[in-house]
């Protein structure tokens, strides 16, 4: 009896689909974004849902490979593309916590306040994440963005478009026109 459960039970674990191989996975994801790609006019959803789907898959079984950190800032990519917002700051938050000491750390935590700021209209939480960037990555390419972005989100907008369309922009302090030198 012993011997047809055991018997049974291998069964039930053998029949289980062993997950495709790294280079399968890689086959499939190059063939979707080549044909993201050949037509840019007109974003086909399935396959950009299809290929994050494959980058996450990829990144889950093989963790450590060199690629998994790069298919999974590609993933929140195009989670922002198809308007997948708060997923696309699911996976930057993951790349962050994922891969501390990745290049691309500080792009992903200046991203999520762009999202906040520009895709969820979510002030507050741009502006932490903005901080969070600034004080992390005080000297990066982007932290003169970052200041900007914050400083912009606290002007009231009615300011701000008037700003802009006097050719002031965001200096305060910009030489009055009636003014001759």
């Amino acid at each position: 009896m012993r011997i047809v459960f055991c018997l049974l039970l291998f069964g039930l674990f053998a029949c289980e689909p062993a997950p495709p191989n790294q280079d399968a996975i890689q086959q499939e994801i190059k063939g979707l974004e080549s044909d993201i790609r050949n037509n840019p006019t007109i974003l086909d959803t399935g396959k950009a849902l299809k290929v994050v789907d494959l980058y996450l898959q990829f990144q889950r079984l093989y963790p450590k490979d060199s690629l998994s950190p790069e298919y999974l800032f590609k993933a929140a990519d195009v989670s922002r593309g198809t308007g997948r917002f708060e997923q696309a700051l699911h996976l930057l938050k993951s790349f962050e916590m994922a891969y501390p000491a990745h290049p691309r750390r500080a792009v992903c935590v200046f991203l999520q306040g762009y999202i906040y700021q520009n895709d969820l209209s979510s002030f507050a939480l741009a502006d932490q994440a903005y901080q969070r960037f600034l004080e992390n990555f005080p000297n990066h390419p982007l932290a003169p963005e970052a200041r900007n972005m914050q400083a912009m989100m606290q002007i009231p907008e009615a300011e701000l478009m008037d700003r802009f369309r006097s050719g002031k922009g965001l200096s305060q302090d910009s030489p009055d026109s009636s003014q001759t030198p």
